[in-house]
């Protein structure tokens, strides 16, 4: 069945958190780069933010990766070349906010060595922090972005604009019924 909104793609994603992504750095303008929107390709599946996370101590995208396919990944070092503008921002505590300005970009590169460190037992374990993201911080980080990316009822915040101005499509969850 066709949606009304329909944008030639199966579906369409508002923001997306990818935490400590396992990936070369330039992996978006190699192997993603119908993932944004851009004249020739608006009807692209991401129509908001992606944030990615990196850690210093992530050693699985840093020195297996460097010792793998010459440079350190995503995870490690944060996002390369892209085919759109980038903005470098760190991992905030939970008692302070993050704004639309900082998460209101399609690319924003997080900054996440303060907390995603591994312990004393897995920093020097072959993965170093790699999976080290499961603290409150993180979703923190996820609930803004959810939050600024549809605006919040009652909320003074604007949400994220979409590109040529198109909303979102809500999602209906099916129900049994529906097949």
């Amino acid at each position: 069945m066709e949606h009304p909104h329909d944008t030639g793609t199966p579906f369409t994603v508002d923001s997306m958190v990818i935490f400590q992504m396992a990936a070369p750095r330039d992996a978006f303008d190699r192997l993603f780069p119908a993932l944004f929107p851009s004249g020739a390709q608006s009807h692209a599946p991401l129509r908001g933010p992606l944030v990615l996370t990196h850690s210093r101590w992530d050693r699985a995208t840093g020195f297996w990766h460097l010792r793998a396919e010459g440079s350190a990944g995503i995870g490690h070092s944060g996002a390369g070349t892209a085919p759109v503008p980038q903005f470098h921002s760190r991992l905030l505590p939970l008692h302070e906010p993050y704004r639309l300005s900082t998460l209101d970009h399609r690319l924003v590169n997080v900054d996440a060595s303060e907390r995603f460190r591994g312990s004393a037992r897995t920093r020097l374990a072959p993965a170093g922090a790699h999976s080290d993201f499961d603290h409150p911080e993180s979703a923190h980080l996820l609930l803004s972005l959810a939050a600024l990316s549809r605006g919040s009822a009652g909320s003074q915040r604007p949400a994220i604009p979409h590109p040529a101005g198109r909303q979102p499509t809500p999602c209906r969850r099916r129900s049994p019924v529906d097949g």
